[in-house]
């Protein structure tokens, strides 16, 4: 079997609304920003951007629908690979949870790349 890619979706992170990760930034790949339409489809891989905080660093949490899938450090520009591509299926939504605080103008970025195996 051969995977066909889907392209990659970029999106620009924004005050959360989830309730779960409350005065920080959060990254949305809902239906409206994947527009895939396959039975199931895989996120292989992230780029990621965000700020370098003070004292700290900066942490991504990445899930489907309510349940936590990974976690990773980052720093300003960083690449994720899962070990287990993470199966989507459409009306699914992943969210990419930042510990930025809103407060910090830099905005966070997340490209997630998708493919579906034929």
């Amino acid at each position: 079997m051969a995977y066909v890619p889907l392209g990659y979706r970029p999106v620009k992170a924004a005050p959360d609304t989830t309730g779960l990760n409350p005065g920080n930034y959060t990254a949305t790949f809902d239906a409206r920003v994947l527009g895939i339409t396959q039975n199931y489809f895989e996120m292989y891989h992230l780029y990621l951007t965000a700020p370098v905080l003070a004292g700290g660093s900066t942490q991504v949490d990445v899930a489907l629908n309510g349940g936590y899938w990974d976690t990773t450090l980052i720093g300003q520009r960083n690449s994720w690979d899962p070990a287990q591509p993470l199966l989507v299926t459409p009306g699914d939504t992943i969210y990419v949870y930042f510990n930025v605080p809103t407060s910090n103008t830099t905005v966070p970025t997340v490209t997630a790349w998708f493919r579906y195996q034929n």
